[in-house]
């Protein structure tokens, strides 16, 4: 997973409210005890650690919620 990763950094949480309530799909065959890794609308790749509740290794478009998840974005990924 390192390989390709240019950047892996926690993302703040006043810049996480521009994922709230937008629709992201869970990369199939993904798992990871850090969390689940999604692909946002426009392209980018996003790690979301989930407090309480959501994990996925199928391909699931989601919402992601209000509370509860912290994220860490992942740019250079291919």
């Amino acid at each position: 997973m390192s390989r390709g990763v240019s950047n892996f950094a926690s993302t703040l949480e006043e810049e996480c409210t521009n994922y709230i309530g937008r629709t992201v799909t869970v990369v199939s065959n993904f798992t990871s005890q850090t969390g689940i890794l999604l692909r946002v609308e426009d392209g980018s790749l996003v790690i979301a650690r989930v407090v309480s509740g959501y994990l996925s290794t199928e391909t699931d478009e989601i919402i992601i919620p209000l509370c509860n998840v912290s994220y860490m974005e992942l740019s250079g990924v291919y």
